[in-house]
């Protein structure tokens, strides 16, 4: 499981920002519109990740594959269990 500690400092930073407009803009995307939870939830945790390293510009920081990833992993341990209810919730059998 991918923890904050996993993630450096000056990215853990800016997380309480990303996570509050990752949390209003996901919100916004119709997990009906995948064909599948995962993808829905693989599109979610990319989103998260695009937008913290949105958030980096302007700071001269380069991130690494690696740490991408661990952003990514980041937001799908984080928020995956959220989304997939949602999923099933809303897209579930009828």
């Amino acid at each position: 499981m991918m923890q904050k500690k996993d993630i450096p400092l000056f990215i853990r930073r800016r997380l309480k920002d990303v996570h509050d407009d990752f949390i209003f803009q996901v919100d916004e995307l119709d997990p009906c519109d995948y064909k599948t939870v995962g993808d829905y939830i693989s599109a979610a945790s990319g989103y998260g990740t695009s937008l913290l390293i949105d958030s980096l510009v302007g700071y001269d920081i380069t991130l690494k594959p690696h740490q991408k990833d661990n952003i990514y992993f980041y937001f799908l341990d984080k928020f995956g269990k959220k989304l997939s209810r949602k999923y099933d919730m809303f897209c579930g059998p009828e």
